[in-house]
């Protein structure tokens, strides 16, 4: 009897501190996945290859960049993760961005553009998808748009251009690099503001309008800055103002932002990162930690900066505000102007 006493005592100790044991096992672990969902470290995107998808060709500044953050980002994903970048260019960058649309929110398929297609795209009504179909995760470059004019012309500043587009309406041509584009958007709501008629020519891309305004087959042109500075420095065009922020490394000190003229604009090329609508919180952390990181490490600065382009930092919240602001902005443009009719 005594024995069967202590066998049941004993019995009744360990399976409580089985119990107790439990307990801290289940509250160390809450406590540690709390900790690390911020970084992300709990995620797994290691299953198949993550897609990062260019909306544009091969070659150009968009398609550069993402191969050059993939291949560093992946540095600060889990071991075994893998970025592939794929080119689905066409429609203004809407058919990538469908695509992506219409994906599962599972972190393995990506987004990375500037904000055309899902910030001026859907205004057009041409697009299955609108702007809240995405989930921002990262910016990564912010560059300003600029006019420019070929050097031989006689058009020397912001003022004069002014005067000779009203005193001969209508004449003057301008490219940007396609209809429906931040650049057309931005020449168009300086032309509402001052009343001006200008001949819009769309391009497939800056180095075709490029070179026809070296080559004086169009008066002027629009376009991100980057693409331009070979030929500033060459001094084979002037850059008459900046339609986008100041304190752009490479932007010649001289030249006035277009706020400085009196128009309240602001039409920096933003570059992001985005995923489809409903992405889980800490999948979008985790690729936002590892996009920050690549962004800010020397390798993707140094590589970034052989383009001329300068590497611009933003998370989720701040660029939910850039795009929802973007959006409203450029929907008014284009209804005053009437360029979705």
């Amino acid at each position: 009897m005594r024995k069967r006493l202590v066998l049941f005592l004993v019995s009744i100790f360990t399976f409580s501190a089985l119990l107790v044991g439990c307990g801290k096992g289940s509250d160390s672990a809450q406590s540690d996945s709390g900790d690390k969902s911020g970084e992300g470290s709990e995620v797994n995107l290691t299953k198949r290859p993550i897609t990062l998808v260019v909306p544009w060709s091969a070659g150009g500044i968009t398609d550069a960049t993402a191969r050059i953050l993939a291949e560093e980002a992946v540095n600060y994903l889990p071991e075994g993760a893998e970025i592939v970048v794929e080119n689905r260019p066409g429609a203004s960058g809407s058919i990538g961005a469908t695509e992506i649309a219409s994906a599962n929110p599972d972190g393995y398929n990506l987004l990375i553009s500037p904000l055309v297609p899902i910030t001026e795209g859907p205004h057009f009504g041409e697009t299955s998808y609108g702007y809240k179909d995405f989930t921002p995760i990262t910016q990564v470059l912010s560059t300003p748009t600029v006019f420019a004019v070929n050097a031989d012309s006689d058009i020397k500043s912001y003022e004069e251009w002014i005067k000779y587009v009203k005193d001969n309406p209508g004449e003057f041509s301008y490219g940007s690099p396609g209809a429906g584009t931040l650049d057309h958007i931005a020449m168009e709501a300086i032309a509402l503001e001052h009343n001006l008629k200008i001949e819009h020519v769309p391009y497939k891309g800056n180095a075709p309008m490029i070179s026809d305004l070296l080559g004086g087959h169009v008066d002027g042109g629009h376009m991100q800055i980057p693409d331009l500075i070979p030929h500033v420095k060459e001094d084979k065009v002037n850059v008459l103002w900046n339609t986008g922020s100041k304190g752009f490394p490479y932007m010649p000190e001289d030249i006035p932002t277009i706020r400085d003229k009196g128009i309240d604009l602001n039409m920096d090329a933003i570059t992001a990162i985005v995923g489809p609508a409903n992405l889980p919180e800490d999948i979008r952390g985790a690729l936002n930690e590892a996009f920050k990181k690549a962004i800010e490490s020397e390798t993707f600065k140094e590589k970034m900066n052989k383009s001329n382009l300068a590497p611009s930092y933003a998370g989720p919240e701040k660029l939910k505000e850039i795009i929802e602001k973007r959006y409203e902005t450029s929907g008014k443009i284009i209804e005053e102007a009437g360029l979705a009719e």
